[in-house]
């Protein structure tokens, strides 16, 4: 059920999926709103993250890093999606201009989806999601 941007791969990670699927049973969560989860932990928006940067890279390999983060940003603000982030092209720009690397991207990323309201978790799933993905 998950997206292919967010699949494990079966031969490396078989301990890390026999460990969601068992936490997906314990909590009696149908596959495709248990694969939501996984999409939305910190791990998906990381690896989303750089797979974005990847497919930028490809695509206009002449532009600066700091122009694809800037995309990058810009494509997960309210500006271009109704759920996005609470950013203006202004802040982003101030914010680029300390970033190096992909690493700070993804920081910067994760720092603004904290600020966020959260989405409910009354269970605690996908704090344990994000256990199992970064063990």
């Amino acid at each position: 059920m998950l997206d292919p941007n967010f699949r494990l791969d079966i031969n490396k990670d078989a301990e890390t999926i026999r460990k969601l699927e068992h936490l997906r049973v314990e909590c009696n969560i149908d596959n495709q709103m248990f694969a939501r989860g996984i999409e939305a932990s910190d791990w998906g928006a990381e690896r989303f993250q750089r797979q974005l940067y990847e497919r930028g890279r490809k695509m206009n390999p002449r532009a600066s890093d700091k122009e694809i983060f800037k995309e990058i940003i810009m494509s997960r603000s309210k500006s271009r999606i109704p759920l996005g982030l609470d950013i203006t092209e202004e802040e982003a720009d101030k914010a680029i201009e300390s970033m190096g690397s992909i690493d700070d991207l993804v920081k910067y990323i994760l720092l603004k989806e904290s600020q966020e309201p959260p989405w409910p978790d009354p269970l605690g799933v996908r704090s344990r999601i994000e256990e199992i993905l970064r063990s």
